[in-house]
């Protein structure tokens, strides 16, 4: 279930090199910034956070001298922005799901 709320509202992969390492995670637990999947191996910090969150970031990896870089971005939003053009194609599909489910109902 909270893989699916990850996938809705978007998150992204990233890496933070340089500084200090624990003071980053630190400062952004301090700062309610949830990170998972964390895998530092005492250089590299490599975490997801929330795209939401991911903007918040900047400040606790400049206390800490941390360099972020974005790795990828997954989830509905970073989608619907790559196939925006792409709308009548959606809504196509989705007109004709409503149809479909519309319509067993008079089997």
């Amino acid at each position: 279930m909270v893989s699916l709320l990850r996938v809705l509202g978007g998150y992204t992969q990233f890496c933070a090199e340089g500084g200090f390492p624990e003071r980053f995670l630190n400062l952004c637990k301090i700062n309610g910034i949830s990170l998972w999947s964390i895998e530092n191996d005492g250089v590299k910090v490599r975490a997801c956070t929330s795209s939401r969150e991911f903007e918040r970031i900047k400040e606790p990896a400049n206390k800490s001298g941390m360099e972020i870089k974005e790795i990828k971005s997954k989830g509905v939003p970073f989608f619907v922005r790559k196939h925006k053009w792409r709308c009548g194609a959606v809504l196509g599909v989705l007109i004709a799901v409503v149809f479909v489910w519309l319509m067993s109902g008079y089997v």
